[in-house]
């Protein structure tokens, strides 16, 4: 593989999901991430990354610019609410960064299901026709329990 398709596949993720979500929910940049990991067909090591990386890219530049008009001053107090009880808040920053990991992992999921639904591997997992029938090792006599 080479690597600029794999750094096009990433800002092809974030750009896009900036795309629609301007006219979608806040949600549909799992859509992008599964569709390119159907259209830009990978190793599932790929695809994961590359979603991780393309919505955490996304994430974090559109919290970053909606918090800068306030001076991150939303986050902070939501930190703040958070840290009830504790000596010292939780910063805002600290905040973005959490969501941007945990949007960023729900990304490449998404992005390595898409991977997985189109591949033709075989799997030795169980209703896929290719589960191995002997068992090897205990054998049990049924017909001394009826």
């Amino acid at each position: 593989m080479k690597i600029y398709t794999f750094i096009i596949q990433i800002f092809a993720i974030a750009i896009l999901s900036w795309l629609i979500g301007l006219v979608a929910p806040w949600w549909s940049f799992v859509i992008i991430a599964f569709l390119s990991g159907i259209i830009a067909y990978r190793h599932g090591t790929y695809s994961f990354w590359a979603g991780l990386l393309g919505v955490g890219i996304y994430y974090l530049t559109i919290s970053s610019i909606s918090s800068r008009g306030d001076r991150f001053a939303f986050v902070n107090q939501i930190g703040e609410v958070l840290s009830t009880g504790m000596e010292k808040p939780i910063s805002g920053i600290f905040l973005l960064w959490i969501g941007t990991i945990i949007f960023g992992i729900l990304g490449g999921l998404f992005a390595l299901s898409g991977s997985l639904i189109i591949s033709n591997e075989p799997s030795n997992k169980i209703g896929s026709g290719r589960a191995k029938t002997k068992v090897k090792g205990l054998k049990l006599d049924l017909k001394r329990f009826q």
